[in-house]
């Protein structure tokens, strides 16, 4: 599918200190990397993962913030997104169906539609069973719920759980509110009171403010914490995710032939060196998992995983797989297997959106449609008229 890009090693380079990374998970980093060259000139730390910090700083950049080539562990979620003008799953997902929307992407433009609640519920509560799952060692993974008023009370706070509790703070030590808005009677009561009150509601929107999107409902937190739990006990765990191998491997490599940066976050390599990715998903059937796959593109991501190992040289297992959890209101879970079948299908649909993103990138007119303009005949499928029920008389 891809040319690789060869390596030119010094003999001293091949034997090579391999050992475990710090964090337990990740087996057989090189601790003593070198850096190479391609034979067309790119800087690369060769084929062996490597510990994103080098000495300290980002092993990924060179000194002049340019990319260098390698496969790395332990680069934090923040650093991989931000790292610009390089190709990602998601930004091939997005131009699938909507070229300029993912062109954007690339481009590092942000969406300016918001995102629904239920959307945000279940994004964070994936990214949180995520971070226990694959980095159990970050604390919940930026994801930040309340406290309840127990343990803010443990911690000291006296907590005020609504404004009648405020109303009668104020009558029992003889405090005028009058008319004040609620923000000035809690501040009158930490004046004349006690400094350690909060106004819980206040405490609530505050959380919520400074999360931004990570934030989850106290009952939803636990549950997905629990989801996490269950599944690191499992069976299904012990033989995917604990066996040495790579979690949250990163990717950065340069095509030759297309002049492009890609990068890939790749969410598990397995000791077999085969690929899996972690995701949730509402009701844990054949049917939806496979509805899932197809709709959020979730075996190109794969397929494009695949294409940036071999620009790095890394060799995988020509394979992926999916772990769903199911987590909200019961907690299942179970790996999906691509077919040998449709894995081949897959890598010549990732090869078609790939060229025509390559297109779109060099073509510097502007272009806001996938068919630049023409006319289109619709041979309509009625699949939901189809399925109509008839109105019996």
């Amino acid at each position: 599918m891809v040319a690789s890009s060869a390596v030119k090693f010094d003999l001293e380079s091949i034997f090579v200190d391999l050992s475990q990374s710090k964090n337990g998970v990740n087996k057989h980093v090189n601790v003593n990397p070198k850096l190479t060259s391609t034979v067309t000139g790119v800087r690369t730390w060769g084929t062996l993962p490597i510990e994103a910090y080098q000495n300290g700083k980002p092993a990924w950049l060179d000194d002049k913030g340019e990319l260098i080539q390698g496969i790395f562990v332990n680069m934090p979620d923040s650093e991989y997104h931000a790292i610009k003008s390089c190709l990602s799953s998601s930004c091939l997902k997005k131009f699938a169906f909507d070229p300029q929307k993912g062109y954007d992407y690339f481009l590092g433009k942000k969406e300016t539609k918001e995102q629904s609640p239920q959307l945000k519920r279940s994004m964070t509560a994936g990214h949180l069973i995520h971070g226990h799952v694959l980095e159990p060692w970050l604390s919940n993974y930026g994801v930040k719920t309340t406290q309840e008023i127990e343990e803010l009370e443990k911690a000291g706070f006296k907590v005020l759980e609504n404004h009648d509790a405020l109303k009668k703070v104020m009558q029992d030590h003889d405090l005028k509110g009058g008319n004040k808005k609620i923000s000035e009677k809690l501040h009158l009561v930490q004046q004349e009171v006690d400094k350690s009150y909060i106004y819980y509601p206040d405490y609530i929107e505050s959380v919520k403010d400074n999360a931004g999107s990570r934030f989850l409902e106290r009952s939803d937190f636990e549950q997905a914490k629990k989801a996490a739990a269950l599944f690191v006990n499992s069976s299904l765990f012990a033989r995917n995710y604990k066996r040495g191998g790579y979690n949250e491997l990163t990717i950065i490599a340069f095509d030759d032939k297309t002049g492009m940066w890609l990068k890939a976050r790749i969410d598990r390599v397995d000791d077999k060196y085969r690929m899996l990715d972690l995701k949730t998903i509402h009701t844990l059937s054949e049917a939806q998992v496979r509805r899932d796959i197809d709709d959020k593109l979730y075996a190109i991501q794969g397929a494009f995983y695949k294409r940036v190992a071999e620009l790095a040289s890394f060799e995988l297992r020509d394979m992926f797989a999916l772990t769903f959890i199911e987590w909200d209101e019961c907690v299942r879970y179970a790996n999906a297997y691509i077919t040998d079948r449709s894995w081949e299908r897959t890598k010549i649909f990732e090869q078609e959106i790939y060229e025509d993103f390559v297109d779109w990138h060099r073509t510097t007119e502007n272009k806001d449609s996938l068919n630049y303009s023409g006319e289109m005949m619709m041979d309509l499928s009625f699949y939901k008229l189809s399925r109509r029920p008839r109105v019996g008389s």
